[in-house]
């Protein structure tokens, strides 16, 4: 961040935060993210910064789906491609005003080795 600081594109650049998956510990007697759905595993980061289209101190509160997350990049960087990825983009919630579409949030789980 400081070397996009330093060198003038900082405002220019979207910075996005994530994760794939949480992890457990301890929380319901497991630990890391196998074989279950509890929240620990399912609630990520999801945080994006650029200033001239998502407004500071905006905070989505629908729950959304990484899914969504290279069509927002696209809509992001100004692109008009038609439908390149799955999923939808999040731009729209910004700011939130409740009123924005999103992909349907589900998660699954499979039974293995380690359940």
């Amino acid at each position: 961040m400081a070397a996009l600081r330093e060198n003038g594109t900082l405002n220019n650049t979207v910075i996005v935060v994530t994760a794939d998956q949480g992890e457990l510990c301890g929380e319901h007697g497991l630990y890391e993210h196998t074989s279950n759905l509890y929240l620990p595993v399912l609630h990520v980061p999801l945080i994006v910064r650029y200033p001239s289209r998502v407004p500071s101190g905006c905070r989505v509160t629908a729950p959304v789906s990484l899914r969504d997350l290279a069509a927002t990049l696209t809509d992001l960087s100004g692109l008009t491609l038609a439908d390149p990825f799955p999923g939808v983009s999040l731009a729209a919630h910004f700011p939130d005003d409740g009123a924005a579409t999103t992909t349907p949030v589900f998660a699954a789980v499979e039974r293995g080795i380690r359940s």
